[in-house]
């Protein structure tokens, strides 16, 4: 989550400095936005603890907020950037059903933190990296030493998709000349 928020600020600094306008980014309209915000409260549900209600069927509304993500993404696909988030979307979603859960690489977790947390703190989402793991390249192995956190390709993809989404949005006006940064 840092990452994709690092890299927004990153993509709109840029922009901005450029000669871009927040104006187009906020004028930016989404598709189906309902299923980034349903996909959304999905994920706050398994960060902050299953609940009762979800007893037995967590791995099916798991999935139904995938599923809402990528709808998402499919109905924005014309947005810079939005490509690139999915793939890294795919990614992620593949090495899942690959595994069950995102494989979390233990070196990768200790280079960022001083003890093993462990890998199940988000629900159905993480696993531990071992020799079973199918598509181990795919997890979560990168760490970020500056974020303190582990991530995948996919995720970086995802990242660099929603940077791209905010620079190309908020330089969208200098190409009509409209340079201001109000």
């Amino acid at each position: 989550m840092q990452l994709i928020l690092i890299t927004a600020v990153l993509g709109g600094a840029l922009a901005l400095a450029l000669g871009g306008s927040l104006n187009a980014l906020a004028a930016t309209k989404f598709r189906a936005l309902w299923l980034l915000f349903l996909a959304l409260g999905i994920q706050l549900i398994f960060i902050f603890g299953r609940s009762s209600f979800l007893a037995g069927a967590g791995v099916w509304v798991f999935s139904a907020a995938q599923v809402a993500l990528a709808a998402f993404l499919i109905a924005n696909h014309s947005l810079p950037g939005m490509k690139v988030a999915a793939l890294g979307f795919l990614l992620n979603a593949t090495v899942i059903a690959a595994n069950g859960a995102m494989p979390v690489s233990a070196r990768a977790e200790l280079t960022v933190h001083d003890e093993l947390p462990p890998a199940e703190g988000a629900g159905y989402k993480h696993e531990r990296l071992d020799d079973d793991t199918v598509l181990p390249w795919l997890g979560d192995v990168i760490a970020l030493r500056g974020v303190e956190t582990v991530v995948s390709a996919g995720d970086v993809l995802i990242a660099a998709g929603i940077g791209l989404l905010v620079y190309g949005r908020t330089r969208t006006d200098e190409a009509r000349g409209k340079h201001s940064a109000k």
